[in-house]
């Protein structure tokens, strides 16, 4: 009897100290969170107005006293505060152990090797089925670089026509091809569309066409007709290419939009091949036509955009083609298989549907997120436990019992160890907090166990009317009572900033300026300085030289 109250007394020391422990703890971490606010604080002085344009006004003091040095002194005011702590008493808790959820799934290796790889789709949702189920509750404690594995899991689970291709090429290409009646100065654009609305960048269209030759006309009319003619007879394709981030799946492509433009065209004219320059100017070369205006036939022309729009249209077009890596059909869903004007708005043309495929690169940025939740098992286990609602917990936790002393409950008929009291029954259906692999929950004595209890220290005690019986408040005042005769309250006093500050004017003590003491200097006003004699005119004694 004595060896078990000495271990119950060392037991109850220890929960003491850990008690003043963290509130010791608590007042340090106040005291440091003040100091840091204190020292962050900057104080600054400034009279503003806030409406919809700030003013600020600068306040002018003026010392009207010159004899003596007026101070501006700033103070800032502060709050100080006291902090205690108190026992305010205590609640059983109990600890129900948890298993950790295997988010590899049995049998999966943890790495994979070139006989266990995933190269289908069975095997690739057998590998992280664990991963998925669970990927609500942990996704919000992800790091930003493993969320993407993530989305690609569910997005291939969701799809069930997605497949995995090992083989495919490491970057994906598109090939853009249209033909149609271009000239050499017309510029066309493809941009691709994705799914969630995002845009490509456009791609330039080139072709093989030579550019107009200079000198090759003499008039406008000529250069405009050659033109149209290249408008309506010559066909040409363009083409071009644009190789897809690494981020983007192929099947997000949902649409191509197509735009043409003219560049300013600058053309020299050949005036040589106009018969009436010619004439002219042989004319004039000769002497007899002297006043010959050669001025009037214009050697250069400069086309603009809208002027070439408006006199040769748009190109009619027809066989376009967007295909991944060159060898693939085309994935435009309107090909524009007959002649169709470009219009000046442009083409937006949609793409097929198709089904997705994984690649390598995918399936490893899948495996390092599984990889990272695996070495963080029991992180990403609290995760899952954390998720769960109240009824989730009631079903988890149905099977759990309580054990109870051995040989009680006789007249019952519980003398078998094995019928144990349902953790239910014992626990509130919520979470305190987690300690390890342990879900922490508000504990209270079974009425069974109290019942069995209480009827044996009735019997031990030879029937004390006086003996209190065993219940869950009882019990929980006790542990109060002992923690607050043993608790030693720490007090910290810490101090806080408050808004603004206090402004005081204050005169100096000593005189910037002194009296005249005459006797220290002359006073030239009242003592003037005497005078000297004027030196008269002096003259000169008349005389020879001798």
């Amino acid at each position: 009897g004595v060896g078990s109250s000495g271990t119950s007394r060392s037991s109850l020391s220890g929960a003491r100290s850990f008690s003043s422990r963290a509130a010791e703890e608590m007042h340090r971490s106040v005291e440091r969170q003040a100091s840091a606010r204190r020292s962050a604080s900057r104080t600054a002085i400034r009279l503003a107005t806030a409406t919809e344009t700030e003013s600020v006004t600068t306040k002018v003091i003026t010392n009207h006293n010159k004899m003596h040095a007026l101070t501006i002194q700033y103070w800032e005011v502060l709050r100080k505060f006291v902090s205690t702590t108190e026992v305010e008493g205590c609640t059983l808790v109990c600890f129900v152990p948890l298993d950790l959820v295997r988010f590899l799934p049995v049998g999966q290796p943890l790495l994979l090797t070139s006989e266990a790889t995933v190269n289908s789709r069975a095997k690739l949702v057998v590998r992280f089925s664990m991963l998925h189920r669970h990927a609500d509750a942990i996704r919000p404690w992800l790091p930003r670089r493993h969320r993407e594995g993530l989305r690609l899991l569910e997005e291939f689970v969701a799809n069930t026509r997605a497949d995995i291709d090992l083989a495919g090429p490491s970057s994906n290409t598109l090939n853009f091809s249209i033909s149609g009646f271009w000239l050499p100065f017309e510029r066309v654009s493809v941009q691709p569309i994705l799914r969630d609305g995002r845009r490509l960048r456009p791609v330039q269209l080139v072709s093989s066409q030579a550019a107009i030759e200079q000198k090759k006309f003499g008039t406008r009319a000529e250069l405009l007709s050659e033109l149209t003619r290249r408008r309506n007879e010559d066909e040409v394709a363009m083409t071009g290419n644009l190789f897809l981030p690494q981020t983007t799946d192929p099947a997000d492509v949902v649409a191509f939009e197509l735009s043409r433009s003219f560049d300013t065209l600058n053309y020299q004219f050949d005036l040589e091949l106009i018969p009436e320059f010619l004439a002219l100017k042989t004319l004039k070369d000769s002497g007899l036509l002297r006043g010959a205006d050669l001025s009037k036939f214009e050697s250069t022309v400069r086309l603009r955009p809208a002027e070439l729009e408006e006199a040769l249209r748009g190109p009619r077009v027809r066989n376009f083609s967007a295909a991944f890596n060159g060898v693939s059909q085309s994935i435009a869903a309107d090909p524009i298989e007959a002649f169709e004007e470009f219009p000046p708005s442009g083409l937006a043309i949609p793409a097929t549907e198709r089904d997705p495929v994984l690649g390598f690169r995918d399936i490893m940025r899948m495996e390092r997120t599984l990889q990272h939740v695996v070495r963080n098992t029991l992180s990403y286990s609290k995760a899952v436990w954390a998720s769960l609602n109240p009824e989730e917990r009631v079903v988890m936790l149905e099977g759990y019992t309580l054990g109870l002393p051995g040989g009680g409950l006789d007249d019952d008929g519980l003398t078998d160890p094995s019928q144990h009291v349902p953790l239910l029954n014992c626990v509130a259906n919520q979470v305190l907090g987690f300690y390890g692999n342990c879900m922490i929950m508000p504990f209270s004595i079974p009425a069974s166990l109290a019942v069995m209890l209480n009827r044996n220290a009735g019997e031990g005690a030879a029937g004390d009317a006086t003996r209190e019986p065993l219940t869950t408040a009882a019990v929980q005042d006790a542990l109060t009572e002992f923690h607050r005769e043993g608790f030693s309250p720490p007090e910290s006093r810490f101090t806080l900033p408050t808004r603004g500050v206090l402004g005081e004017a204050v005169l100096g003590h000593c005189a910037a300026a002194e009296k005249i003491d005459l006797t220290r200097f002359w006073n030239w006003q009242d003592s003037p300085a005497p005078q000297a004699t004027e030196i008269g005119n002096v003259g000169f004694r008349g005389g020879g030289v001798g």
